[in-house]
């Protein structure tokens, strides 16, 4: 809505400026256009930033990986620990 709107908008301004040589007090809407073609690209990137922080944020089923740290306590019944070069994992 924003583009087609703005650009209608700009459209008619270079018009006016090709048939008359001048647009005239068109000024408020010459501004208007170019605020609109900005919005447009403006919402465009926001949701495409929206877009890669949701694809980033979002957790796949089965690639959690539960890791117990030992120090001063045993792990729950039930797991195991993997130790390298006797150091837990």
């Amino acid at each position: 809505m924003f583009f087609g709107t703005g650009f209608l908008i700009n459209s008619y301004i270079t018009y006016l400026e090709v048939t008359t040589g001048t647009i005239q007090w068109h000024y408020p809407l010459l501004v208007l256009g170019v605020l609109l073609l900005i919005m447009r690209v403006q919402f465009v990137c926001t949701g495409l930033l929206g877009e890669l922080i949701s694809k980033s944020t979002r957790r796949e089923s089965g690639r959690y990986v539960i890791r117990a740290q030992l120090s001063r306590y045993e792990p729950p019944a039930g797991f195991t620990v993997k130790k390298r070069n006797g150091v837990p994992a």
